[in-house]
């Protein structure tokens, strides 16, 4: 991933993922160069992996074990999701079972929460 400014484009993170995972990781390894960081990127790469599995048709999570910065960001990332997810119910009933569907794209979400 880059960032354009008036001097051109820089990289600011990457991630790559394996094209035939047997253990199902949707993220082999992700990055976000240090003076990068707390800018947003890292949780975008996360979406996009999972947003990438998605129309793959496939359920995954990524390869484990996670850095101390990459557990704090996936438990980040989660957290966010559902509670945007949780926020369009507000005054209505909602169940595990509803909440499923928010967290298929990932068998690794419930872990990270």
């Amino acid at each position: 991933m880059t960032e354009y400014d008036s001097k051109g484009c820089h990289i600011v993170g990457y991630f790559s993922k394996e094209k035939h995972s047997l253990m199902n990781y949707n993220l082999s390894c992700i990055l976000t160069l240090p003076h990068q960081m707390k800018k947003g990127f890292g949780r975008m790469l996360i979406d996009f992996s999972y947003n990438l599995s998605k129309i793959e048709n496939r359920i995954g999570s990524p390869e484990k074990p996670l850095s101390d910065l990459g557990l704090i960001s996936y438990r980040s990332y989660w957290t966010k999701v559902l509670m945007h997810y949780l926020a369009d119910f507000e005054g209505k009933d909602i169940s595990i079972k509803g909440t499923r569907a928010v967290a298929s794209a990932s068998d690794g979400a419930a872990s990270f929460l």
